[in-house]
């Protein structure tokens, strides 16, 4: 299913820092925060949790962690494990491991 990226959504008038932080004319470029919703699977998904109720962490998934490394291999021809998947830290971890030279 395709998402359409280019819907112009308004973030003016809400809690957005980015928008609140600069005057009108500024046009704030950040990387982490984009201005276009989510794809509508990940609302369903979100929607789904939240009438669930319960936001403890979840498990490990072996699909997930599959799907990963599939992509990165994909993407930037680096062959990973699932078993390299564990969290955020990981992907530091790799990144540099893989970007990096030997030594300290």
């Amino acid at each position: 299913m395709q998402h359409d990226f280019d819907v112009d959504v308004s973030r003016a008038d809400t809690d957005s820092i980015k928008w609140r932080r600069y005057p009108s004319d500024v046009l704030p470029l950040w990387v982490a925060d984009m201005d276009f919703t989510a794809p509508p699977g990940i609302i369903d998904a979100l929607q789904k949790r939240v009438q669930h109720g319960v936001f403890g962490y979840g498990g490990r998934s072996a699909e997930l962690a599959q799907c990963i490394c599939e992509r990165v291999a994909q993407r930037y021809q680096w062959p990973v494990s699932p078993d390299e998947i564990t969290g955020v830290g990981c992907w530091i971890k790799l990144g540099l491991s893989r970007c990096g030279g030997s030594g300290g």
